[in-house]
């Protein structure tokens, strides 16, 4: 059996073995109050800011826009 073959058949028992541990009640009870909490935190996390001028950025626009300080022109918007 080549190493690659038996790569894939410990990846394959791996997850035959996970899924046989999420059917367990005690995990889907742990995974639901995980849940719950996570909405919970996104709930309060979304709440409207006062100064919303001041409002931190999120997703994609909360990367640094110039990632050169010291750069300047067009190659400052030019991503590497």
């Amino acid at each position: 059996m080549s190493a690659e073959c038996r790569r894939q058949v410990r990846r394959w028992q791996a997850a035959r073995r996970q899924a046989k541990h999420r059917q367990a009640a005690e995990v889907k009870a742990r995974h639901a109050q995980a849940e719950r909490e996570r909405r919970e935190r996104t709930k309060s996390a979304s709440q409207a800011v006062e100064h919303p001028e001041v409002t931190p950025a999120r997703g994609h626009a909360a990367a640094a826009f110039f990632p050169f300080l010291y750069v300047i022109g067009r190659a400052a918007t030019n991503r590497p």
